[in-house]
């Protein structure tokens, strides 16, 4: 919770107009058709949707007609301040708190909305509406000299909470988690950020599964097999959150290695010139909209891109590159595709049996992405796995395939094989056990097992220089293939090589010796909060302005209304929203 300008923690990529940039891009039309309804913290003014703290938003029912007097509800909403602007909020920093950031904006917006209703025209007296006095105005530097007083004094209360977030001091992995008074602790609990230390996998904070699902295990795998070889790759898709964390989650995929390359996780169609990067001459990972290449009418696609549609599941090979994807090395190839076959059907099965709650993207009809959890996930006991993987002094082969002569316990599940690295069925164990397995694939034999003793150490400091082997190391390998002759000789090989001297991360290396147990590895803070030293930090001020308007706006959305949801009796009802 720094302030930093490393990385954009933007909720969503989803709803927002983007202004073009120059005049060439001036014909760029809205995209907000394509966002799926009940998703976006990206806010615009007026078009803002409501959002939860623990109180329900009011409802887009629609109000009573003819002769009626206008009900509470009616009244409020004809009242309520109009503003247009293109309004973000976004939180800039380099910690990894996705789903925890997002509920801090969802509360910004909840307290300016509070403020913004409490400071209306009518409420303070004024004999007409005016929008360019509302709080959210003054927030985007259109105040006037005109301003009410106690629109002032509530943006002063509002930038005052925000300075106080900032303020919030960073956690010491492994040692604290900061418990932040977000709100009052009647209204919503305290929000906790918590990091692992070394021996466990670092932080992801978003569904790791998430190109899994959406593509599908086979085609993923190929795509994580044309990131490892080092080839330019493009991800489309209509859905921008979905596009700019499944780029995130590939890259994670392939821990303990690093992508050397740039990742873009979402590039703007009407940023000016955005086209041009696509011939970068260097490996590169890329989202772009849907609709990006069709607004590019004078850009022609370089020959040696892959493209990745989300939305299809389809994977278009590059036009100059004849060649096919080369296979995994067998058998790893085979036992990794069915480990993570297994995962995603596990969790979707435990999702079909239960009402799944909020997740990090919104849920729509016929998607699969309705699995997905919410970022806050109770902690829960993980039972020991169906089928115990071998001891540290197994082969990684026989860990894989399971030895012959290891008893094994009768599965309550059937037929199926188990997954010996899956703990739980819920969404964080299923992301902790596709990085087990894929630590597990590049530790096998047919792939990096043993790959240190092929490495010859030439300088230590300032900075460790290793040269790494490869006949020798290719000569070792029990099977010969076609991928690992190109995937030897990558960047992201050779920075393991000068990485695993000193690493700053030894989940791998426990997981390697057997240790798969999520409550051992697990990156998420349920896991290991309980050990961890509580720093409480208050943000809320119970005696400061924006409690009065935040119970102000409680009271009203609590009023009482009859069955039909309406606040009127004898009123008519329709299925359209409101709308000025």
């Amino acid at each position: 919770m720094e302030k930093s300008s490393d990385s954009a923690f933007s909720s969503d990529y989803r709803s927002s107009n983007i202004a073009p940039s120059d005049s060439s891009d001036r014909d760029c039309p809205s995209r907000r058709d394509s966002d799926p309804p009940n998703s976006s913290i990206y806010h615009g003014g007026s078009q803002q949707q409501q959002t939860r703290l623990g109180v329900t938003g009011p409802s887009a029912d629609s109000e009573s007609g003819g002769s009626h007097s206008p009900s509470p509800r009616a009244s409020r909403k004809r009242s309520k301040i109009r503003s247009h602007s293109l309004t973000s909020l976004c939180i800039l920093s380099h910690h990894p708190f996705l789903s925890t950031f997002r509920e801090c904006l969802f509360i910004l917006k909840k307290l300016i909305d509070a403020c913004n209703d409490a400071s209306s025209p009518k409420r303070v007296g004024a004999s007409r509406q005016s929008g360019k006095d509302s709080v959210w105005n003054v927030l985007t530097s259109q105040a006037t000299e005109s301003t009410p007083s106690v629109v002032l004094h509530d943006v002063k209360e509002i930038e005052t909470w925000i300075l106080r977030l900032l303020s919030a001091p960073v956690p010491v992995p492994g040692s604290t988690r900061v418990e932040v008074e977000i709100l009052s602790p009647v209204i919503h609990q305290p929000l906790a950020f918590a990091l692992p230390d070394h021996t466990r996998f670092t932080l992801v904070d978003f569904p790791l599964h998430l190109p899994l699902e959406l593509l599908g295990v086979d085609t993923c795998l190929k795509v994580l097999t044309l990131i490892l070889l080092e080839h330019k790759i493009i991800i489309q898709s209509r859905d921008y959150n979905a596009l700019s964390m499944s780029v995130m989650a590939l890259v994670h995929l392939i821990y303990p290695l690093e992508y050397m390359f740039p990742v873009i996780p979402l590039l703007p169609t009407c940023m000016g010139s955005a086209e041009q990067l696509l011939l970068a001459p260097t490996p590169y990972i890329i989202g772009l909209p849907a609709t990006f290449l069709m607004y590019k009418k004078n850009f022609r696609l370089p020959d040696d891109i892959w493209l990745v549609d989300l939305d299809s599941t389809r994977l278009t090979p590059a036009s100059g590159e004849p060649e096919q994807v080369p296979p995994l090395p067998e058998p790893e190839g085979t036992i990794l595709k069915n480990h993570l076959k297994q995962a995603l059907t596990s969790m979707t099965t435990s999702n079909q049996a239960s009402t799944v709650p909020s997740g990090l993207l919104a849920s729509q009809p016929g998607s699969t992405r309705e699995s997905f959890s919410g970022p806050n996930i109770p902690p829960q006991t993980f039972p020991q796995p169906l089928q115990v993987p071998g001891s540290a002094s197994n082969s990684q082969r026989s860990s894989f395939s399971g030895a012959a002569g290891t008893p094994r316990q009768p599965s309550p599940v059937g037929p199926p094989q188990p997954n010996p690295f899956l703990y739980g069925t819920d969404v964080d164990s299923v992301d902790v056990a596709t990085r087990v397995a894929m630590v597990r694939f590049f530790n096998s034999q047919n792939t990096l097992a043993n790959f240190t003793e092929h490495t010859r150490t030439l300088r230590l400091y300032p900075r460790p220089v290793v040269a790494f082997q490869i006949n020798s190391f290719l000569r070792s390998r029990p099977r010969a293939s076609a991928f690992l002759n190109r995937f030897a000789r990558t960047q992201a090989v050779e920075w393991l090589a000068e990485w695993s001297l000193t690493p700053n991360n030894v989940a791998f290396l426990r997981v390697q010796t057997g240790v798969l147990d999520p409550a051992q590895v697990g990156d998420k803070p349920k896991w290991y909060a309980h050990t961890l030293t509580p720093i409480k930090f208050p943000v809320w001020d119970n005696t400061g302005s924006l409690n009065g308007a935040l119970k102000g706006m409680q009271q009203l959305e609590s009023q009482p209304t009859d069955e039909s949801g309406s606040d009127s009796e004898n009123a008519e009802s329709t299925s359209s929203s409101y709308s000025r």
